[in-house]
């Protein structure tokens, strides 16, 4: 029941988008010797970028395979650059994704959490109070974090990179756990100039808001001048672009926007098109082939957002049985601001069991989950712990996991 042990089914929509792809063989060779990828894609997430976030500051685009990849490609370029060192601190904000830890400990760092133990997330004065005493060179930032479901207000992001800028360090922004519906032009605003400028990476892919974490294709943004550091970080990796999958991903992405702003993409997309067309790049000698041919993309925009409407209605749906189910036993307040991850503690989660309790839940009951061990590096003396539940099964489904949780815990 948490997002990465059992996921729903991909949609028709980019199910369609990936066959198409095969069908044409669309990108098999005209992507290739460009790292980080098809020119036409990587010039299309940016604009969109830049239209979600309502600035004209340009920010660049590359491919990656998927956000850890991501991550990994900025971390070792900051490292073989000399901006970040063995020694330097690392700050994650809340719990985090576990990944991140064995990156930069990889690289020497000292790895700290803000954690508020007494809530889900800490506050904005403590997280900004916490980064000026820890002076850290990176920060690990989840949006919406992940495992609690918790998003903050622009306005509190927007100190949160101000202070990281003051003490010179470099945020790392993950925005894996984002759905079409979180992307809004506050939120982004409050990242855009500060990527624009390099002291933000965002990091993004449809692994978990599309269900299509197989496919490990993903995307960065940062600043114009940093993108030839990033793409010969990528080059020393793999050579040759990721090209399956990146025409459905910048199609998602232009659905976003069409959600967002709830305006036909297809005359905006064939403008942009229409400024590639009999084109030479300069940087490889290959020439422009439309990535959409043939196809209906208003209509498939039209389409992908109506599924994405569906499943909104489900995580909520799910949501509300959650609280239902255990509302009058949490030990700290259900919360959903974005994604599609809860985090939730009762007082039957008894701390010192809990290992023992994730493995009987699976061996006995058949539901898996990650609890919070998962998510954390320190260990604390607590009385419960939390387990995250992703809300993207179909409701029947997720409420037959919720009643064998419940009567799991209530004999435990």
């Amino acid at each position: 029941m948490s997002a990465g042990v059992d996921w729903p089914e991909a949609g028709d929509t980019v199910i369609g988008r990936l066959k198409h792809e095969l069908d044409t063989a669309v990108g098999a060779t005209a992507d290739y010797g460009r790292s980080s990828g098809g020119k036409v894609l990587t010039d299309l997430l940016a604009h969109v970028e830049r239209r979600l976030a309502g600035r004209r500051t340009r920010v660049a685009a590359v491919i990656t395979g998927g956000t850890c990849d991501g991550a990994h490609v900025v971390a070792t370029m900051l490292s073989r650059d000399g901006r970040i060192r063995a020694g330097d601190r690392c700050l994650a904000i809340g719990l985090s994704f576990p990944y991140y830890y064995e990156l930069f400990t990889g690289l020497g760092l000292d790895y700290v959490e803000c954690i508020d133990e007494q809530a889900l997330m800490p506050s904005t004065d403590e997280i900004v109070q916490t980064v000026e005493t820890v002076r850290p060179r990176v920060i690990v930032l989840m949006l919406p974090h992940n495992p609690t479901g918790c998003l903050l207000a622009a306005a509190d992001y927007a100190r949160i990179i101000r202070a990281a800028r003051s003490v010179g360090a470099v945020v790392f922004c993950d925005r894996v756990c984002m759905m079409t519906w979180d992307y809004t032009p506050d939120l982004m605003g409050a990242f855009h100039d500060a990527t624009a400028a390099g002291d933000v990476f965002v990091f993004d892919s449809l692994a978990k808001s599309d269900s299509l974490a197989g496919l490990r294709v993903g995307y960065l943004l940062c600043a114009p001048d940093r993108a030839a550091s990033v793409e010969r970080e990528i080059r020393y990796r793999i050579l040759n672009p990721i090209v399956f999958g990146t025409p459905t991903l910048v199609f998602a992405r232009l659905a976003t926007l069409g959600y967002a702003q709830r305006t036909p993409a297809g005359a905006f997309l064939a403008r942009l098109l229409s400024r590639y067309s009999d084109r030479f790049y300069r940087d490889y000698p290959v020439s422009f082939r439309d990535p959409f041919e043939a196809t209906d993309v208003q209509g498939e925009v039209a389409a992908y957002n109506h599924e994405q409407d569906s499943l909104r209605r489900r995580i909520q749906t799910n949501f509300a049985q959650i609280e239902e189910v255990f509302g009058a036993d949490v030990v700290k307040p259900l919360r959903l601001d974005g994604g599609f991850n809860v985090l939730l503690e009762t007082g039957q989660m008894a701390a010192e069991r809990e290992c023992e309790h994730q493995i009987r839940l699976w061996t006995e009951c058949a539901v898996a989950v990650l609890t919070e061990r998962c998510f954390r590096a320190s260990k604390v003396a607590k009385a419960t712990y939390a387990v995250r539940l992703g809300l993207s099964l179909e409701p029947a489904e997720f409420r037959a996991g919720l009643d064998r949780l419940q009567g799991f815990y209530a004999q435990a």
